[in-house]
């Protein structure tokens, strides 16, 4: 304490002040470190162990839970993958009868014997009791009891009978624990610490006053650590877990308050022990946890001054201003020392200190393809200021600093990953020692309002991500979409990034279910880069990595997307042989890698063939991360057969029955070639084709080849996508079957701008040279504009019966404006996973030694591309005539010529004349607008021909329309329909209808006359008419050959010509025939105009 005069204020020493806010920190405090664990959260938790691919944190709590329960004496199994099957998990190792004698845990004669342990959390538990016994009898090492711990229910009367079967077969007293032990032993016996450290489970609830002190609590865990420390076979192939548990130990040393040098110690053996690992993460959180320690606990402030330059020394480079974070918490309780006189300021040696943070942060914070992590650096920049305006006691730069600060904050709503609970939890505690400055006033309101929005969102978040999850049990993804994609709206906040990785996992999951790629990507990446910023923070990845990536890749191969492919599998690669799994799920992931490593074969062997030159050196990188599948098969179609033969991928010839073209065309074969596209997107082009099927619209962005205008044009597509993947449902139907955006950048204009071709239904985009994607400010930008875009372009592009009240629907319902754009560009969390915006195969040009230009022998694969039928689904809750589809590409448009000409053209009738000579007879199509018209027949005409093929369109003449009017008859023009479509749902018939009401069938029944005696007419656009002549245009006239005549009364539900009937329709039916067909088609007209 500071008292140099009797009138100077009191300042507490640091471990006074801290003791006095934190006393669980401490020992003889008068609270203790306690949790909070429901017991049907933990046994659900025990019984989804495999799920989470969990096995080895079980294991470890496991071996805690028989250390505290069963003998204290455990040792863990060596080797990074525990026991393994027909291993102990571990096993009792000797002690001296006088330890053994001051155990007050535990059976004592496990100290004179060898017992074995072995844990599992596999559903069938009584195999893998069986086995494991058996394997461990067989190692024959003496075992003289044997436990085997499953995270599984049993039913009492199973466990007896197999205790008893074991021990009667082996002569082995064998004891069984199931779930309802784990359960009883940890809330009987209070292991909530146990739970809460090993499997992260329960709730800490540090501050919670109690009786007596946690000492007792922590020198257990101290021992237990210390233990397997001095233990040199504990820890092989587990060198950063020995780390970590070493650093856990230093900071029970320091709160236990053990002699200064022991801590001092500990803490100089983590930091040994982390540098050595080689993760300077590691190494720099021990070091400032020593640092902090010296300074809170030991009240030794010229210690941590000299401690804040190894913290420097660690942080000062890193790219992630968390690690700066660390030298800004020691620099301000540094500058708190100066000012109450702990320390003097040359020992602190502030200014130089602040300057050179202040150098690095704004480095940080004009990083413009990382806003979140700039903004916490001009964070960082804004309290190094008031910490200074602190130190000079200016009054005025503190109250500036507030402003800033407080519009910092506001600029953080916009950025979801900003860890706003720090700026929180600041002004909370600043708020009991700053007097009366209305700039913080100010400051402390919005936060207050910000805590309580945050909280309240967090909950509602949980509670939509519960109803979401129910909706997939039930199938029904496109609901779930709606409750996931406003949970994640909700739960978009730094402190539950947990359930945003959930949430968007299972959005991403949802969108590819329905077909929508991009969004899909764009949410998976989103659940990538939370998982990576986390492992940024807590230094090692959560075991939902690999799913992520798993689904990353298999979205990648849907999309054809070639770098993206590579980089993904490569991630998978690198992940499943550094991460910590089992044996079971190092083969799990082994088989996985070898599935993905053949669809890509088989999309590559399936690929359009002008790709194929673009891919010269793409087998020497796909040899390189082992994808060796689709290495042969890339080289096989190129014609390399022979170089495969020489490099071992099959026998040569003549020394095995092996035929590569049988091999290879079956792995072409495969059902992925249905799940992949034929165009690649290799982005080695100057323009780059990104395609997606929107409510059976095939839209196709072509995309000049910039990291700008391709990140655009990703979150264009994912947008576009998102926004309208719950409208598949509603009545919205096609208008066009593709649809063509062009997006360039333009150096000349400031702002985006878009132009939609109404007629032609394609649009051009103009992307500003200077906005980039990357650019927090240009986020408000880029999500108005691509809003704005979307409306007007699906309104262009889809006929809605009621557009309104759908978009009304859809934006306060549904929340698709922030569902479909809210989240950061993809190309942004690309930028935060793998330090790029994205991927190119040149960045792996490392590994290519050659190029494999295409030979001009190569095989041919007979692949049939026919996709079959696929059965649409119908909810439990719809009506009998009600169909569900789930994916946007269940949709189907077949249309005949562009609809906006014809509606403008105004289609009026329909002429015949006939000539006595050889030639056939005409059908003249007779339009208002000729000179529109003229483009339709223009159109038709280069698309096929004067003489066109009975395959090309449809012209139909449906007689009997009119029971009153029986010379009335209607001409239909349509696609010709492909058998595989007939009777399909979800496949639209786009054609268009003529009714004539002629006073005779005389003219008409002359052209068919003709017409069957001739086999051919001509069908040709009327450029002028009259009763006694006819002048057709000749360069757009076509010789056909099918004509279609039908009744009317034939027409089903299933035909190609159903939608020339009408509602109101009063056909003709023959009194001979009942139940005609066109009654069915007549009666759901009329259902689906009621409803």
């Amino acid at each position: 304490m500071i008292k140099d005069q009797e009138n100077e204020p009191y300042f507490p020493n640091p471990s006074e002040f801290m003791r006095e806010r934190k006393p669980y920190l401490y020992s003889d405090s008068s609270s203790e470190t306690s949790f909070h664990l429901d017991r049907t959260v933990f046994s659900h938790f025990l019984e989804t162990l495999t799920q989470r691919n969990e096995h080895q944190d079980f294991e470890l709590f496991c071996r805690k839970l028989c250390e505290r329960e069963i003998c204290p004496n455990l040792r863990p199994q060596t080797g990074p993958e525990g026991g393994g099957d027909g291993k102990v998990d571990t096993e009792t190792y000797p002690v001296a009868e006088e330890i053994s004698n001051l155990w007050y845990i535990g059976e004592t004669g496990a100290a004179k014997e060898r017992w074995a342990f072995a844990f599992s959390a596999k559903q069938k538990w009584s195999p893998k009791v069986r086995s494991d016994v058996e394997g461990i009898i067989n190692e024959n090492r003496g075992y003289q009891r044997i436990f085997f711990i499953t995270s599984r229910p049993v039913r009492n009367r199973d466990k007896l009978r197999i205790e008893d079967e074991l021990t009667s077969k082996y002569d082995v007293p064998v004891t069984i624990h199931d779930q309802s032990w784990i359960i009883e032993r940890v809330f009987e016996n209070k292991h909530f610490a146990l739970a809460y450290e090993y499997l992260n489970i329960g709730d800490q609830l540090s501050d919670k006053r109690i009786l007596g002190p946690n000492d007792l609590v922590n020198q257990s865990e101290l021992d237990e650590l210390e233990n397997l420390l001095n233990d040199p076979e504990a820890y092989l192939g587990l060198e950063h877990q020995q780390a970590r548990d070493a650093l856990i130990a230093a900071k029970i040393s320091r709160n236990l308050e053990l002699p200064r040098f022991e801590t001092d110690g500990r803490f100089m053996r983590a930091m040994r022990l982390a540098e050595k690992v080689g993760f300077r993460r590691t190494s720099l959180e021990a070091t400032y946890e020593y640092a902090w320690t010296l300074y809170w606990w030991f009240d030794d402030f010229l210690g941590a001054s000299n401690a804040y330059d190894a913290v420097e020394n660690l942080a000062i480079n890193s790219p992630d201003t968390i690690d700066l974070d660390k030298m800004l918490n020691l620099l301000t309780v540094l500058s708190a020392s100066v000012n109450q006189g702990h320390i003097s300021e040359e020992n602190a040696k502030l200014n130089e200190r602040f300057a050179k943070l202040f150098d690095a942060l704004d480095i940080l914070s004009k990083d413009p393809n990382r806003p979140t992590n700039a903004l916490q650096a001009e964070t960082n920049i804004i309290l190094m200021n008031l910490q200074v305006g602190r130190l000079n006691h200016d009054s005025e730069k503190i109250s500036s600093g507030w402003k800033e600060l407080e519009a910092v904050i506001q600029k953080a709503l916009k950025l979801p990953e900003y860890p706003m609970q720090k700026p929180i939890l600041m002004i909370s505690q600043l708020a009991e020692v700053i007097g009366d400055d209305p700039a913080f006033e100010q400051l402390f309101e919005t936060v207050a309002e910000i805590a309580g929005e945050r909280e309240s969102d967090g909950k509602s978040g949980m509670l939509l991500l519960s109803r979401a999850k129910k909706k997939l049990d039930l199938e029904q993804p496109l609901q779930a979409l709606g409750y996931l994609g406003r949970a994640a709206l909700k739960l978009m906040k730094h402190e539950y990034r947990d359930h945003q990785v959930e949430a968007q996992y299972l959005i991403s999951v949802g969108y590819r279910s329905a077909g929508l790629m991009w969004s899909a990507r764009s949410a998976c990446l989103n659940a990538l880069m939370h998982i990576f910023a986390d492992a940024g923070e807590s230094n090692e990845f959560r075991p939902q990595v690999m799913p992520a990536i798993k689904l990353w890749a298999w979205i990648s191969l849907e999309l054809g997307h070639i770098p993206d492919t590579l980089a993904a599998l490569e991630m998978f690669r690198i992940f499943s042989n550094t991460l910590p799994l089992d044996d079971e799920s190092k083969e799990y992931a082994e088989s996985e890698y070898f599935i993905l490593d053949g669809c890509l074969g088989c999309l590559l062997s399936n690929s359009n063939e002008e790709e194929l030159p673009k891919l010269s050196e793409l087998p020497d990188i796909l040899g390189a991360i082992d994808l060796i599948a689709s290495q042969g098969a890339l080289l096989y179609r190129m014609g390399y057969e022979d170089f495969l033969r020489t490099e071992g991928f099959f026998p040569a010839k003549g020394t095995e029955d092996f035929d590569p073209y049988e091999f290879y065309s079956s792995l072409a074969a495969q059902p992925a070639k249905d799940q992949t596209p034929r165009m690649l997107l290799t982005f080695f082009d100057d323009t780059v084709v990104m395609k997606t099927k929107v409510l059976g619209v095939n839209v196709e962005c072509h995309v000049e080849n910039t990291d700008n205008v391709v990140a655009f044009a990703e979150f264009l597509l994912s947008g576009f996508e998102a926004f309208l993947a719950t409208a598949l449902n509603s009545e919205v139907y096609p208008l066009t079957s593709r649809s063509i955006v062009h997006i360039i950048e333009d150096e000349t204009i400031d702002k985006p701008k878009y132009q939609i071709e109404e007629i032609s239904f394609n649009a051009t985009i103009s992307w500003p040279s200077k906005l980039k994607i990357f650019d927090a400010d240009a986020t408000e930008t880029l999500q108005t504009f691509v809003y704005e875009f979307i409306l007007f372009f699906a309104h262009n592009i889809l006929a809605m019966a009621n557009s309104e009240q759908l978009i009304k629907e859809l934006v306060e319902n549904d929340l698709a404006p922030e569902r479909a754009l809210s989240f950061s560009p993809p190309a942004l969390n690309y930028s935060r996973i793998l330090r790029r915006s994205r991927s190119l195969i040149s960045d792996w040009k490392k590994h290519i030694k050659n190029q494999y230009t295409v030979k001009d022998e190569r095989p041919v694969f007979n692949v049939d591309f026919t996709i079959k039928n696929e059965e649409t689904t119908i909810s439990p809750q719809a009506n009998d005539n009600e169909i569900v589809f789930n994916r946007h590409d269940q949709i189907k448009l077949q249309s005949f010529g562009n609809p906006r000409l014809w509606d403008k053209a105004e289609w009026s009738g329909v002429a015949y004349a006939v000539r006595p000579d050889n030639v056939p007879p005409l059908m003249g199509m007779r339009f208002e607008d000729y000179v529109t018209a003229k483009k339709i027949f223009a159109e038709l005409y280069e698309k096929h021909g004067s003489q066109t093929s009975d395959s090309s369109f449809r012209i139909t003449i449906v007689k009997g329309i009119s029971r009153q009017n029986p010379t009335h008859y209607r001409v239909c023009i349509s696609p010709e329909p492909n058998k595989n479509d007939l009777g399909t749902q979800g496949t639209f018939m786009m054609g268009r209808t003529n009714t004539m009401e002629p006073i005779s069938t005389e003219n008409l029944d002359r052209f068919l006359e003709d017409y069957e005696k001739k086999g051919a007419y001509i069908f040709a656009l009327i450029e002028d008419f009259s009763s006694t002549s006819v002048k057709i245009v000749n360069e757009f006239a076509m010789i056909r050959r099918k004509l279609v005549v039908t009744e009317a009364w034939q027409i089903n539900l299933y035909s190609p010509d159903v939608f020339a009937i009408r509602r109101d329709d009063d056909p003709f039916i023959p009194s001979h025939v009942k139940n005609a067909p066109v009654q069915d088609v007549l009666a759901q007209l009329r259902q689906i105009n009621q409803n």
